[in-house]
C-alpha cells in the first residue's frame, strides 16, 4: 500500500514537471498560438488526468484528522485545476452542451465614440459573437505626464524641442526667429458668436487638447499656429515648419455605460487594470485607435470558473498555513499540557 501512495506521488509530480515544461514552452509561442495549444484536445487530457489523480490522493488524507492542512492543500489544488479547466475554451464548449450556458469565453470590442454595439469579435478569423447586453463608450480620452513639449521640426530634419511654458520665448537659432507659446487649451472649441469665430477652452465633453503658437521670423513677420495633441504634425504645405505637442501618456481612459433594455444599468470609466465587470464578464481597456482617438478597443473574457480558482487559492494558503505553523502550534501546546 505504501509503495502504491509512493507511486502514484511520483506520477503527480512528473505530470506537474511536465506541465510546467509546456508551460514554459507556451511563453515563447505568443498569446494566440499558446491559447490554441493548452485548449488542443492533447494538452486538456495531461490537465484532466492529474485532477482526477488529485482526487484520488485526497481520500487519503480524509482517514486522518491530523492531516488537516494537507487535506486542504489538495482541495485547493483541486479546486483551482477545476475552475480553470470550467473556465477554459473546453470548459465553455462543455457548458454550452450539458448546461445550455451559451457563453463567450474571450473577444475584442472596437466601439466608435458615441456607439453603442454588442458585438464581440473572437478570434482572428472575425468571427462574431453576441453579449445579451450592449456596451456604449460615452467619450475616451487620454491622459499625459506632465510636462509636455512643443516639438518643432524644419522640413530639411532640424529638430528643436521646448518645454510648454506661457509666454516665454525660446530661440530658433540665427535663420529662423522666435518662438512663443501664447496659450493652452484643454477642450480646443471654434464659435460662432454674431457670426464672429472665436476660439475658446469648452467646457462641453470631449477631450481636444492644444497650445496657440506665435512664430517670429528674422524677417519681422509674425504668424500665429495652433498646435493639438491629438493630430501632431498636421500643418500647411507653405508652411516653413511641422509643429507638434508631446508627452508621455499615463493613461487612456473609456467612459463606459452597459444598455439593457434601452436603459442604462451601469457606467464606469475603465482603464488598465480597472476593468468593469457586469453579467458574467470583464472588460478590459486594452487600446485605441492611435490616429484619430476615435474609437476604443475594449478585450471581453468570461468570469466563468474564476470564483472556484479564488476559492481554491484561498484553501490553498489556509492549508500551507495550517501545516507549517497552526499544527505545530497545538503540538507544541499539547506537549506542554501533558508535560509530554
Amino acid at each position: 500500500m505504501i509503495k502504491f501512495h509512493q507511486t502514484q506521488m511520483l506520477i503527480v509530480l512528473i505530470f506537474i514537471f511536465t506541465l510546467i515544461l509546456f508551460c514554459i514552452y507556451g511563453a515563447f509561442l505568443g498569446a494566440d498560438r499558446a491559447q490554441e495549444f493548452f485548449n488542443s484536445p492533447s494538452m486538456s487530457t495531461p490537465w484532466f488526468v492529474l485532477l482526477i489523480m488529485l482526487s484520488a490522493r485526497l481520500f487519503i488524507f480524509l482517514k486522518s484528522a491530523r492531516n488537516f492542512g494537507l487535506l486542504l492543500i489538495h482541495l485547493g489544488c483541486i479546486l483551482i485545476l477545476a475552475g480553470a479547466m470550467y473556465g477554459s475554451q473546453t470548459g465553455h464548449l462543455f457548458q454550452r452542451k450539458f448546461f445550455q450556458i451559451d457563453k463567450i469565453h474571450r473577444g475584442q470590442m472596437l466601439i466608435g465614440q458615441g456607439q453603442e454595439t454588442s458585438q464581440v469579435v473572437l478570434g482572428r478569423d472575425g468571427r462574431i459573437g453576441q453579449l445579451p447586453f450592449s456596451i456604449k463608450l460615452n467619450e475616451f480620452r487620454i491622459e499625459y505626464y506632465e510636462p509636455k513639449f512643443l516639438q518643432i521640426q524644419t522640413r530639411q530634419g532640424q529638430l528643436w524641442k521646448f518645454p510648454i511654458e506661457l509666454n516665454t520665448e525660446f530661440d530658433l537659432g540665427s535663420v529662423f526667429g522666435k518662438v512663443k507659446i501664447l496659450r493652452k487649451f484643454q477642450n480646443f472649441r471654434i464659435i460662432l458668436d454674431n457670426n464672429i469665430r472665436k476660439i475658446i477652452d469648452s467646457n462641453e465633453p470631449g477631450y481636444n487638447p492644444a497650445i496657440e503658437v506665435q512664430i517670429e521670423y528674422l524677417t519681422g513677420e509674425t504668424i500665429n499656429q495652433y498646435v493639438f495633441e491629438n493630430f501632431g504634425g498636421h500643418s500647411h504645405p507653405q508652411d516653413k515648419f511641422l509643429l507638434s505637442c508631446t508627452g508621455a501618456i499615463r493613461d487612456f481612459i473609456s467612459d463606459i455605460a452597459i444598455v439593457e433594455n434601452r436603459n442604462t444599468v451601469a457606467r464606469k470609466n475603465i482603464e488598465v487594470n480597472h476593468p468593469l465587470h457586469y453579467g458574467g464578464y470583464y472588460f478590459y481597456q486594452q487600446s485605441y485607435d492611435e490616429q484619430g482617438y476615435q474609437f476604443s478597443i475594449l478585450s471581453v473574457v468570461s468570469d466563468s470558473g474564476l470564483s472556484i480558482v479564488y476559492s481554491g487559492y484561498l484553501m490553498l494558503v489556509a492549508g500551507v498555513f495550517w501545516h507549517f505553523w497552526l499544527s505545530s502550534l497545538f503540538k507544541t501546546k499539547e506537549k506542554h499540557l501533558y508535560g509530554n
